[in-house]
């Protein structure tokens, strides 16, 4: 897009809605230029505020333990909850009714049918229950009204999907089934002897018996490590909370929302991969010192040598719900309060409020666990030190704002 079109456009957004606060930074990205079909909004908007109450948890009772850390969960549209407890040796998934009562565990650990050995990605579609095993590369189906194990597919890359290295090496890191009856499945690549190898994962289609079709949906950057050659080194690669990442939603009908997590810049494409539009919000980003973030010194060390950003990301995550809007977590310069933005599907914003979070917990490799359906917002909270590993249901509460 013409530098010039994407300012007049720019323009005639702010004549038309509201005017930014004067302290904020009114810089576009240049790489904003390149994509068409853009809008820029304010951040400044006179729009609906919203509450969470907290009504229900989900959590090991005197019912039943969880065994293992959770580690994805869905709900369904009875409002049970489906929790994954992820110990080795132990893996199954946890059905708890509306009220946080245990109705019943699915599945097992193993290599047989309906059981696993690492669940990485668990998906609900209409009465079934899909379960994706990281480690067997197989996906589960089970009856959800039932609870029985219907059957399982091993996912196959045929020839000709397999075109170039990352391909050829891919494994499937999450899937989400969507309304044609397909698959869409994430993958990525990981090199322990150099973890920065690729840094891009891909999006594929899959069919309902596995077979991976073999032109990509979409690539999508992916994070780098610090010490990405430590294993060579005998020293551990990682990240940090402020590392930039691709974060994505996927809806029901395959459309795909992404977001690099430096800007409030989001992506929209089909199930077919073809560009849509894209809107922005120029949020300002808080300010980073190393010194001020909880990691050890020798990790620190490491960082300051190969280099640390000057603030923190503008996005902690988004969120598809059941009623098509997206929902735009951002960080502030209060450590413990992230600000969330509620958006149409053309980014339209229609209500925000802000939610207490810490952003020295953002584990940049996996997306936080949420899911917002039926008027509730569920999210996974979990506290080593104290013992807390949980589903919380919060309810939804709209409050108009003061004319």
């Amino acid at each position: 897009m013409d530098s010039r079109i994407l300012f007049i456009t720019f323009l005639l957004f702010l004549c038309g809605c509201s005017s930014f606060e004067k302290k904020q930074d009114l810089s576009i990205p240049e790489y904003l230029n390149k994509y068409d079909n853009l809008t820029i909004y304010s951040v400044d908007q006179q729009v609906d505020s919203i509450k969470l109450v907290k009504e229900t948890t989900f959590e090991s009772n005197s019912e039943v333990l969880i065994d293992g850390y959770i580690g994805d969960f869905e709900v369904d549209n009875m409002k049970r909850v489906y929790i994954e407890g992820g110990r080795p040796g132990a893996v199954g998934i946890y059905v708890f009714n509306s009220d946080g009562s245990f109705l019943r565990k699915i599945g097992r650990a193993g290599r047989g049918p309906g059981e696993f050995e690492a669940i990485s990605s668990i998906d609900i579609l209409n009465d079934r229950l899909y379960v994706l095993d990281s480690r067997l590369q197989k996906f589960s189906v089970f009856d959800l009204n039932t609870h029985t194990h219907l059957f399982d597919e091993t996912i196959e890359k045929p020839e000709a999907s397999r075109a170039d290295e990352f391909s050829i090496k891919m494994r499937g890191k999450e899937f989400f089934a969507v309304d044609s009856g397909h698959l869409l499945m994430h993958f990525q690549v990981h090199n322990i002897f150099n973890f920065n190898e690729f840094l891009f994962t891909r999006y594929y289609q899959l069919s309902k018996e596995g077979v991976v079709d073999s032109n990509k949906i979409l690539e999508v950057k992916r994070y780098s490590s610090y010490n990405a050659e430590g294993f060579n080194k005998r020293k551990f690669p990682f990240t940090a909370p402020f590392t930039r990442h691709s974060i994505s939603a996927i809806s029901k009908d395959g459309n795909i929302y992404t977001v690099w997590s430096e800007d409030f810049f989001v992506r929209l494409y089909d199930s077919y991969g073809n560009y849509m539009r894209s809107f922005y919000y120029p949020v300002k980003k808080a300010p980073l010192n190393l010194a001020d973030v909880p990691i050890y010194k020798e990790r620190k060390r490491i960082m300051a040598k190969e280099g640390v950003p000057k603030t923190w990301q503008a996005v902690y995550t988004i969120e598809l719900d059941d009623q098509g809007l997206l929902w735009v977590a951002t960080l502030t310069a209060d450590d413990s309060t992230f600000d969330w933005f509620v958006l149409n599907d053309v980014g339209e914003l229609k209500a925000k409020f802000r939610w207490s979070r810490r952003k020295n917990t953002i584990y940049v490799k996996n997306k936080p666990l949420i899911k917002i359906k039926d008027g509730y917002f569920y999210i996974h909270e979990a506290n080593e030190k104290r013992d807390i590993d949980r589903i919380v249901k919060y309810k939804i509460i709209f409050e108009k704002r003061d004319k």
